[in-house]
């Protein structure tokens, strides 16, 4: 391969690595991208949805891969790519319990612990509709 030929191909490997300084563990830090909606229990169950959250109202969106909610100025993960080093707080503190799943579980004599949660796999399809 001749040094001209080359030359294209290696500006776009680094290119293809360049993140603006940031690495790709560092907390998102940067303020809600235009890529997030607002939801609620009401339009969520509307549409045939799962509502998963403890609140009524929500933000959901999407960064790169990672899927998100915002509530009262907090962001949760919803999915892997947010809760791994992206500095989103865990979802279990606004995370609904199934409570019919864990009345069957207490009928049958079976620990709920950790405790089964409201499915919040249409929230993730969701929020990846805004990639």
């Amino acid at each position: 391969m001749s040094r001209q030929a080359s030359l294209p191909a290696l500006a776009a490997i680094l290119l293809s690595g360049v993140s603006c300084g940031q690495s790709r563990d560092a907390p998102d830090t940067s303020p809600a991208p235009p890529s997030s909606r607002s939801v609620s229990r009401q339009t969520f169950g509307a549409a045939g949805l799962q509502w998963p959250l403890t609140v009524d109202e929500a933000t959901i969106g999407c960064t790169g891969n990672a899927r998100w909610v915002r509530v009262g100025g907090t962001s949760y993960g919803l999915n892997g790519f947010a809760n791994v080093g992206r500095g989103y707080r865990p979802l279990e503190s606004i995370w609904a319990v199934d409570e019919r799943t864990a009345a069957e579980y207490a009928r049958a004599g079976i620990p709920n612990d950790p405790p089964v949660r409201i499915n919040v796999g249409d929230m993730i399809q969701e929020a990846g509709k805004l990639c």
